[in-house]
């Protein structure tokens, strides 16, 4: 390409005039649409509950609150300035770093939160296993108490049962002793009763 008559075809068909008279003019020019979208942070902060509206109402709006001056509306069209773009450009580019600093700060805040919530939950389950623990010792002292109770009262109550029972069969053998020495003397006096006279004998047993 040779600069020079690309310049001159540029002069020739006009194109550096309108170029120039879109710098001084309305060089920016965006649908209703593709302006809603392009600054959609923009549009939700200061159109608020406002969602009723039309597609030019809410350009109209935006345009107003960002206190711009020289800016136009067509049919379908928003007319803007290079300078008015970049305020708008500026401005949505502002709001999104605020919009990204809370959205830390939430997160920030929900995360220690949870972080609190999970450390509270440990808490919660050491002390429980802790009390679940500490009744299980004292149960299981209990538990051994009434045993060794238990155990002392059945060794007690073996103890006296053998006692009684050796004591039933030491009576049982001095009766037994007592039952024969009576059968013997009884035995002799009947042996010697058989050896003298009859009037001796009714004699001993009158006396007996």
């Amino acid at each position: 390409f040779d600069p020079f008559y690309v310049s001159a075809q540029l002069q020739y068909i006009g194109v550096l005039e309108m170029v120039k008279i879109i710098r001084h003019g309305y060089p920016v020019r965006l649908f209703f649409t593709d302006f809603l979208l392009k600054y959609k942070d923009l549009t939700d902060m200061m159109l608020g509950e406002k969602k009723k509206m039309s597609a030019e109402e809410k350009c109209r709006l935006v345009l107003q609150q960002s206190n711009l001056q020289g800016w136009q509306i067509g049919t379908r069209k928003v007319f803007l300035k290079y300078w008015q773009a970049e305020h708008l450009n500026n401005s949505s580019f502002q709001l999104q770093k605020k919009i990204i600093t809370c959205q830390k700060v939430i997160r920030g805040f929900l995360a220690r939160q949870h972080l609190l919530h999970k450390r509270n939950i440990r808490q919660l389950e050491a002390t429980s296993v802790k009390s679940f623990l500490r009744e299980i010792e004292d149960c299981s002292l209990k538990a051994y108490d009434n045993l060794v109770i238990q155990n002392a009262f059945d060794i007690a109550r073996e103890n006296d049962r053998i006692r009684k029972q050796t004591a039933a069969a030491y009576f049982k053998e001095k009766f037994e002793v007592y039952t024969k020495q009576e059968e013997e003397v009884f035995k002799r006096a009947r042996e010697q009763c058989g050896k003298l006279p009859e009037e001796g004998c009714a004699g001993y047993r009158a006396s007996k």
